[in-house]
């Protein structure tokens, strides 16, 4: 009898020392899968460092703290209840899981596909955010690159040049841009290589000496009735770009309006551009 028992006890230790040794190798498994190398973020003029992202199986993820200071997100971590809560549009969204799924709006998703966790710090799969709550986030895997920005510009290519993944003319070319091809700029400018987006959403970097802003208003001259000797010109202070453009009266006394809509970037020959095609068109309406 005693050696029965003793005989099972034995097996019972054997198969804890067994399972644990399996979790020990999967955790190890599972933690050399994660990396913090290699991804560039970009959001709002804000460029992340390495403990803000994360690699696994070819998936991005950023930091829950990297968004919530970045005013990406109204996001609040419940650790104890393994609970995500976040705020958009007075709307509450919540997100629950457990060590293999997740639930999101009465769905069930692979963890994944949510969310990681690492030395105890939160992060977010980007697929998952651009999918659900930031639609301007622009992803390259092959590059790995995110990109979050609203200030994006239109700009077209001047002669054919080189999409690359880095800014120097030595690192990976990722393809080949055409003279007048349009281009999406946005405010991060390195060793004159400015990050930028192709029509087919393939983001990367140019020599900023091939490309200028894509205008669709032509330089018209006009003669205003009754002009005298004198020109009398005013400066119309912009520093946000017009969402929505309204009609204003103009003195007929002003003969130039002169916005403030470009701004050299750090002496860098290039220029932050605001420009309204709307406001353009109504000012030269009216004669001015």
């Amino acid at each position: 009898m005693k050696k029965s028992v003793m005989l099972t006890l034995a097996v019972l230790v054997l198969i804890v020392a067994v399972l644990t040794l399996s979790v020990a190798v999967i955790f190890l498994i599972n933690n050399d899968s994660i990396t913090q190398k290699g991804v560039l973020l970009y959001a709002n003029d804000k460029i992340g460092e390495a403990k803000d992202t994360i690699m696994h199986d070819g998936n991005i993820y950023i930091s829950k703290d990297f968004i919530k200071d970045n005013e990406l997100l109204d996001i609040y971590w419940d650790e104890d209840y393994n609970r995500i809560s976040i705020f958009e549009n007075f709307e509450y969204h919540k997100i629950t899981y457990n060590t293999n799924m997740a639930q999101y709006n009465n769905n069930s998703y692979d963890i994944e596909n949510i969310l990681l966790t690492k030395d105890n710090n939160l992060y977010l799969n980007v697929d998952f955010l651009s999918s659900n709550f930031i639609p301007n986030a622009f992803i390259d895997k092959e590059s790995n690159i995110v990109v979050i920005c609203d200030k994006i510009k239109e700009y077209f290519i001047t002669s054919d040049t080189i999409l690359y993944n880095g800014t120097s003319n030595k690192d990976k070319k990722d393809k080949k841009l055409t003279e007048n091809e349009i281009v999406y700029i946005y405010d991060y400018v390195k060793n004159q290589f400015i990050l930028c987006k192709t029509s087919d959403g393939t983001i990367g970097y140019v020599d900023y000496n091939h490309i200028r802003p894509h205008r669709t208003i032509l330089d018209v001259t006009y003669t205003k009735e009754k002009r005298q000797d004198s020109i009398i010109m005013t400066w119309d202070l912009q520093s946000n770009k017009i969402t929505e453009f309204k009609p204003f009266i103009i003195p007929d006394m002003v003969d130039i309006i002169a916005p403030t809509w470009y701004e050299l970037k750090d002496d860098d020959e290039y220029f932050t551009d605001i420009s309204s095609d709307e406001y353009t068109k109504y000012v030269q309406s009216t004669g001015q």
